[in-house]
């Protein structure tokens, strides 16, 4: 085998390591937006609502209310951490790519197809990352989801802790429901 064979060899397991890596990196992304309810749970556990000040019939509103948020303020929690995972993964391959290509074509030489190949491919992941991140707005996205979930999290600390907050008690948990519409309908969508 020649030094060219090995050579080449060696670039290609290069090129073969980057790629994984750039998937293996990515898969922390998808899975994010499969967590399930754990973020909505501690949030919302049974000690909140055994402390509670409303009465009886106020609380089964409310926890009727929480049910059917729950599938909602779930996939806020799972969007916003999947859009800062991938804010983070852009982030962390366009400083990479910036700093391996040039030393690439200048270590190993553009006369190289393999590393010109692989120089390529660099390039055009941080194209596209640049694009997704910039041109889909991850950053605003990301905050309209934990602004909503903030918003309806502190909506609903202050109709369990402070109802009184909330109006008197005939109204407090329709004052309640009407603020949650509030939130829930602009960012339902997303």
């Amino acid at each position: 085998m020649s030094a060219a064979q090995i050579g080449d060899i060696f670039w290609v397991t290069i090129t073969a390591v980057h790629l994984l890596l750039i998937t293996g990196t990515f898969v922390p992304i998808i899975a994010a937006g499969f967590r399930g309810s754990r973020a909505y749970d501690r949030l919302f556990d049974s000690a909140a609502f055994q402390s509670s000040a409303l009465q009886d019939a106020e609380l089964t509103l409310v926890k009727q209310d929480f049910a059917r948020m729950r599938p909602t303020i779930t996939r806020w929690i799972n969007r916003a951490a999947q859009l800062r995972r991938f804010h983070m993964y852009a982030l962390l391959w366009i400083a990479l790519n910036a700093i391996l290509i040039p030393f690439l074509l200048t270590t190993v030489g553009r006369s190289h197809v393999i590393v010109q190949r692989l120089a390529i491919v660099m390039l055009l992941h941080m194209i596209v990352l640049l694009v997704a991140n910039t041109l889909l707005s991850m950053r605003a996205w990301f905050q309209a989801y934990t602004n909503a979930e903030a918003r309806y999290s502190e909506c609903a600390a202050r109709i369990l802790e402070r109802p009184e907050s909330m109006g008197t008690p005939a109204d407090r948990v329709q004052h309640y429901l009407v603020q949650v519409r509030q939130i829930a309908p602009i960012h339902h969508d997303m």
